[in-house]
This record gives structure tokens, sequence and C-alpha cells, in this order.
């Protein structure tokens, strides 16, 4: 799979699906417990800029990370900080060495899969808030689920990056097992 190519497809279609929220919407909660729809925009916001920062060389906190970064129009923040870090992505050197993130150095091609796969499983998680059809590509959530199934144990559970893997069936397709699998229930919300 080429992840540069998925990457920009996913966020491409992530900011049209964003074009989907209402502003009543913001409120509504997510599969994501501690989040509604706004928490939600702005961690995917936020994952963008700190991708498009670290691209560029500059150092990334986890303060950058936090507050509002949509304001009102989540659309037009949204697009912005993935046109950033799309940018970044293309950038002749962006797969070299290691990059240094928050949770800790790791090889830049390695970022760029994490990128992939946050916003894949952040799509869902909108969806599932809208009650709309989550329209991820097969093979983007089949590699994201490969990829996730050597987490640690050590990231799972109360107050970390990820919830214990949930209950979903074997034949459910593979962006609610990833979903699943990092913690979502997978019969949250209105289905589409």
């Amino acid at each position: 799979m080429d992840v540069a190519k998925e990457l920009e497809n996913t966020l491409a279609r992530n900011a049209e699906m964003i074009e989907r929220v209402a502003p009543e919407d913001l409120d509504k909660p997510t599969p994501c417990a501690e989040w509604r729809v706004r928490d939600l925009l702005n961690h995917i916001t936020g994952g963008n800029l700190m991708f498009a920062a670290a691209l560029a060389g500059d150092e990334v906190t986890e303060e950058q990370l936090a507050g509002d970064h949509v304001g009102d129009d989540p659309v037009a923040a949204y697009r912005a900080a993935a046109d950033a870090a799309a940018a970044g992505w293309r950038r002749p050197d962006a797969l070299e060495g290691t990059m240094r993130l928050p949770f800790g150095e790791i090889p830049r091609p390695m970022a760029q899969s994490t990128h992939l796969m946050d916003q894949t499983v952040h799509r869902w998680d909108l969806a599932r808030s809208l009650g709309i059809d989550p329209d991820i590509d097969r093979d983007v959530a089949e590699d994201a689920l490969r990829m996730m199934k050597n987490l640690p144990d050590a990231m799972r559970g109360e107050g970390r990056a990820f919830g214990h893997a949930a209950e979903c069936p074997d034949d459910a397709p593979p962006w609610d097992r990833l979903a699943a699998w990092l913690g979502r229930d997978v019969t949250f919300g209105p289905v589409a």
C-alpha cells in the first residue's frame, strides 16, 4: 500500500465528512467516552498540526495539541491543518530518519502509518457519532488493524491512549474490527 497516497486520500475524505457536521452535532457524544464531536474534531485537527510541525523540524509538545484548534469553522481549520501535514509528508526527506512526537521518537515511516491509522479510526468515530457510513477503504482498515495488533498492553486501559479490546464479530468489516481492537464499542450510536 502507498501510505502517502492513502493518507492524502483519507485527509481529503475526512474534510468532506466534516462538512456534514452541523453546529448542533458538535455536542453529540462519540465512541471516545470523554469526547464530544467538537473534541474529536479538535483532536484530529491538532494531530494534523502536530505532524506538520514535526515534519517542519519544530518541537511538538502535548500542550500544543490541547485546546481549540477548530474555532468557529471546523471545516476550514481541518483543511488547513490537513494541507500542512500533507505538504510535510510530500517533502523528499519526509521518510528519512526519526521523528520526535509527544509520545516518543519513532521512525518516520512508522509515524506516517500512525498518522494514517489515527485519521482512519477517528473517521470511524465521527461517522458513528453522525450515524453515517464511515466509508473507509478496506485495505487501509486492514493494514491499520495489522499494525495495531502489536499494541502493547501498557498502552491500554483507563487514562491511556487506547481502551481494552472490545467485542466484535470476526466477520465484521475491518473498520469495525479496528475500532473494537482499539477499545471502541461497535454498537455505539445509530448505524448508517
